[in-house]
Parts: structure tokens; C-alpha cells; sequence
């Protein structure tokens, strides 16, 4: 709805080649693995710090630096409420946080 009523693209950041048919454009990173589980990592934020999957694309230093802003509709898992976090703690980001 966004999309159709702003006239803004959508960029998906994913980590398989397949995505639906209203998203415009997408960057594929290399999939991470688990050393414990062997499950594959979708995103988040290490125990050491270092971001893993999607978030690490996202998150990044270069990819915040063309990033007007960050908007969380309310994140409730693992993963966005630590992204959600790290991005409040970078300090030089907007970041527009939406409650459901």
C-alpha cells in the first residue's frame, strides 16, 4: 500500500534468490550458518557484537550512511528487538518506531 500510494520502490535484503512479486529490486547476502545448530542465521546480533545475516547488511556502517531513516513496526521477536536496539544506540540514525 505504501509503495503504490508514495510511488516508492521496494528493496528486499534477503539470503536466497526468490522474492514476491511487489518487490522491485533485492540484495542478496551470503548465508551464515550456525557453529552450534547448523541452522542458517536470518539475522540479529552475535554474542561478540558482530551482526549476522540480513541485519549486517542493513546495520552496516556503509548501507546506514545512504539510510534516511529506520522505521520498526513493532518488533517483537529476538532479531528485531535487537535491531530495533542497535539502531537506537547508533545515535546518527533516525529512527521511527511504530507500536502495533
Amino acid at each position: 500500500r505504501v509503495k503504490d500510494e508514495l510511488g516508492m520502490p521496494l528493496l528486499a535484503v534477503v539470503g536466497w534468490d526468490e522474492v514476491d512479486p511487489h518487490v522491485d529490486a533485492y540484495f542478496r547476502y551470503d548465508s551464515q550458518m550456525c557453529k552450534e545448530t547448523g541452522r542458517e542465521l536470518y539475522g540479529g546480533v552475535a554474542e561478540d557484537g558482530g551482526l549476522l545475516g540480513g541485519t549486517s547488511v542493513y546495520l552496516s556502517d556503509s548501507w546506514i550512511a545512504r539510510t534516511a531513516a529506520v522505521v520498526a513496526v513493532d518488533p517483537r521477536g529476538r532479531v528485531g528487538r535487537q535491531e530495533l536496539e542497535l539502531a537506537k544506540q547508533r545515535g546518527d540514525l533516525c529512527v521511527i518506531h511504530i507500536p502495533a
